[in-house]
């Protein structure tokens, strides 16, 4: 799916899976404009360079979505926010085992932020292009520390079920639950959010 300036583009209550592309944006790419990405379940996209299931150079708004199983060759292979300044926002999203660089990429000025989101599986959660993009990450679960990018982050590790993997897919369904079927004890990552924001239903 593409778009090119003006509006940009909406997906709510969605699917985006099982697309293709040679070059960038596998599953949805849009250059201009702004996205909003709500309610939405994006799996199985690949991409020939960035962006394995997202790709673009505009604002966007991503929240409640899930990101299973996206492939990109080059970095981001859930979400590649490239060139210009465009603010990224993500929040309450799932991203587990996309594969590619990176899960999620940003380049040259671009101001991006993940809250109240878990990271887990296959490659690096985050990657920092050039050009000195402002990044925030916090009350979010991720398998590699991200504590540096701000405050309240999990930093997950297989060796403690615990702070182990804390999903459960359930057909498309990715669940980020406590007692979950192999957890011994109560997920870190669900008491990781910000008890100060709204629950996003």
């Amino acid at each position: 799916m593409g778009a090119d300036g003006g509006d940009g583009c909406v997906l709510a209550g969605v699917g985006v899976r099982s697309n293709t592309a040679a070059g960038a944006g596998g599953g949805v790419y849009v250059e201009g404009g702004g996205r909003v990405i709500e309610d939405a379940t994006v799996l199985r996209n690949e991409a020939g360079g960035k962006g394995g299931a997202v790709m673009g150079g505009g604002p966007a708004t991503i929240i409640n979505s899930t990101f299973l199983a996206n492939v990109s060759v080059e970095e981001g292979a859930a979400v590649a926010s490239v060139g210009g300044d465009p603010a990224y926002d993500i929040a309450y999203c799932a991203f587990l085992d996309n594969d590619g660089v990176s899960v999620l990429f940003v380049d040259s000025g671009n101001v991006f932020s993940v809250r109240n989101s878990a990271i887990y599986g296959g490659v690096l959660p985050l990657h920092i292009g050039g050009g000195g993009p402002t990044v925030s990450a916090d009350h979010t679960c991720a398998d590699t520390d991200l504590s540096v990018y701000g405050v309240n982050n999990i930093h997950l590790d297989d060796s403690d079920y615990s702070l182990g993997n804390p999903f459960v897919v359930v057909g498309h369904r990715v669940l980020l639950a406590h007692n979950a079927t192999g957890q011994v004890v109560d997920s870190a990552c669900v008491d990781a959010a910000d008890p100060t924001l709204a629950d996003v239903e």
